[in-house]
């Protein structure tokens, strides 16, 4: 009998043991949650406290997150925000009192991705919280880039006379690529702009007349405020196909629009 007693008391002590070492391991983080797109939610945070949430993107869409602290008992308290798709960090931004809503860039993501946004409190101090209110926002946008158009191969298509929509992020070393394919021989000029007014933030734009030979006629350093800028006169023949190449100059999302014409 004091054999098995000795035995069932080392059982206990055993599974003691290991639900406080679980209970030591324990991460101060919410778990994680999938939410929509375009619907607000809201979120209380406490002293070092994280929370994550996931969320599809969508196709034919831009992406951003806004958020703002709403409450709680916390006057110093303050929240890193941070958006990342395939493990890469896209945008990390800090949401507090004094800065009213924050916002992370827009991006432009191939459609179907699980996005991971994370919340990551600072500063609240002990038994104080902070209440945040926060959107995906998802927002449709014409002849938009189709992701990942990261090489000729993969570039989105463009015709006459339509204005095309993308963005350039540095995050994944983005290049965009477009291809016109000329639907009768002629001359043709392509213009490009940089649709950001301020701010400094700038691409680069080149032509490629193959998949591989560079344009050395057009190149354009694209800032914010230069307004459209456009090639020379290009002369393809029917079914020719012209490259056009937007690259990072080390910002983190930058909108761009193409366009091209005929001319005589």
């Amino acid at each position: 009998m004091k054999r098995v007693l000795k035995k069932v008391t080392g059982i206990i002590m055993a599974a003691a043991f290991a639900v406080s070492a679980l209970s030591v391991a324990k991460v101060d983080a919410k778990a994680t949650a999938a939410i929509n797109a375009n619907q607000e939610y809201k979120l209380t945070l406490g002293y070092d406290e994280k929370a994550e949430y996931t969320f599809v993107t969508q196709p034919d869409c831009t992406t951003s997150v806004t958020a703002c602290i709403v409450g709680g008992s916390s006057n110093t308290g303050f929240a890193w925000m941070k958006i990342t798709v395939d493990y890469c960090k896209y945008d990390s931004v800090y949401v507090d009192n004094e800065k009213g809503a924050a916002s992370t860039g827009t991006f432009v993501f191939a459609p179907g991705k699980t996005a991971t946004l994370t919340f990551n409190s600072s500063n609240v101090g002990t038994k104080k919280t902070i209440d945040i209110a926060f959107t995906v926002n998802s927002t449709p946008v014409s002849n938009l880039e189709k992701e990942g158009n990261n090489s000729p191969n993969s570039a989105t298509k463009i015709k006459l006379n339509k204005t095309y929509n993308g963005v350039v992020s540095y995050a994944d070393s983005d290049t965009d690529w477009y291809v016109f394919k000329a639907p009768k021989t002629g001359k043709y000029k392509f213009y490009v702009v940089n649709t950001m007014t301020d701010g400094g933030k700038s691409v680069w734009c080149h032509g490629y007349k193959s998949k591989t030979k560079n344009d050395s006629d057009f190149s354009a350093y694209l800032t914010a405020g230069d307004g459209w800028k456009n090639s020379k006169k290009i002369k393809l023949k029917k079914g020719k196909k012209y490259y056009i190449k937007f690259s990072s100059t080390g910002h983190k999302a930058v909108p761009v629009q193409i366009r091209v014409k005929k001319v005589k």
